[in-house]
């Protein structure tokens, strides 16, 4: 089988704005929180739109949910609990979310560590849902094999049982919440030279790899302000006594190597 059309040349230059050193935050979640209120302002269609991939024996698996909260630094979307996604979740909490503003030339990309939200979360939202809404979450045994008819006729069952009162929320729906391990920001740029900056934890904070130092100045102001993390972090998470050479722990000498190289710290840290 071939596509008949040509996409080969299907394409187009980003060059709206440029993601630098000089809009970066400390804290990541500040600045997701300013794109994603920017792609809100702009009216674009779904922005709280967001790629969920999971692991489910060693194949990864992706769909697209809704962020509906951020709280506490954690990424929250809501879910029936016995879906495949759940299922693989509870199997295997490590996953990612990717977020794509296309209008905006932006993508976000979360990696992460899901777990069950607080119940009073998942029922506070499930009480802001509609009642149709609401009976869906129990009409709907997602992802299990079920026929159309049958769905109609558990939505009749539903419907009829919750007629005269509220609708309680279902054991098996309710919040996931993300704890994020790394955030990278991607704005696209002209001649296909994009801008990406990922943010790791490292203990309770976030440390900035640029993955192209754009000038010297801009590696003198991000060293400055995060060179010895750099060193510290890479020499914590990949320890060898070829790294030790290398990254010895004299700030100044590992400044001067970055600069001299003008080196993808992304490269490096992978």
């Amino acid at each position: 089988m071939s596509i008949d059309i040509d996409i080969r040349d299907l394409r187009r230059d980003y060059n709206r704005t440029v993601l630098d050193e000089s809009v970066l935050l400390d804290n990541p979640l500040d600045l997701f929180k300013n794109w994603l209120e920017e792609a809100v302002d702009n009216e674009l269609k779904e922005p709280n739109a967001m790629a969920l991939s999971t692991v489910s024996q060693n194949k990864p698996k992706t769909r697209i949910v809704l962020l509906k909260q951020v709280i506490n630094g954690n990424f929250l979307f809501f879910t029936n609990y016995n879906s495949n996604k759940g299922k693989e979740i509870e199997a295997n909490p490590n996953v990612c979310l990717t977020f794509f503003w296309e209008e905006l030339q932006r993508q976000v990309r979360v990696e992460g560590i899901a777990k069950k939200s607080d119940e009073t979360i998942s029922n506070e939202y499930f009480q802001m849902r509609s009642k149709d809404s609401q009976i869906a979450a129990w009409t709907s045994p997602q992802s299990e094999k079920i026929t159309k008819e049958e769905l109609e006729n558990n939505l009749k069952f539903y419907q009829e049982k919750f007629k005269d009162s509220s609708v309680p929320r279902p054991d098996h729906w309710g919040a996931y919440e993300i704890t994020p391990t790394s955030i990278e920001f991607w704005q696209g740029g002209p001649n296909r030279l994009h801008h990406r900056f990922l943010y790791e934890k490292n203990k309770n904070t976030f440390v900035v790899f640029p993955h192209i130092f754009t000038s010297r100045a801009d590696a003198d102001i991000l060293i400055s302000k995060y060179g010895q993390s750099y060193v510290d972090f890479y020499l914590n998470t990949h320890p060898s006594s070829e790294n030790e050479a290398l990254f010895i722990s004299n700030f100044e000498n590992a400044q001067k190597y970055f600069l001299a190289k003008s080196y993808d710290l992304a490269t490096l840290h992978y």
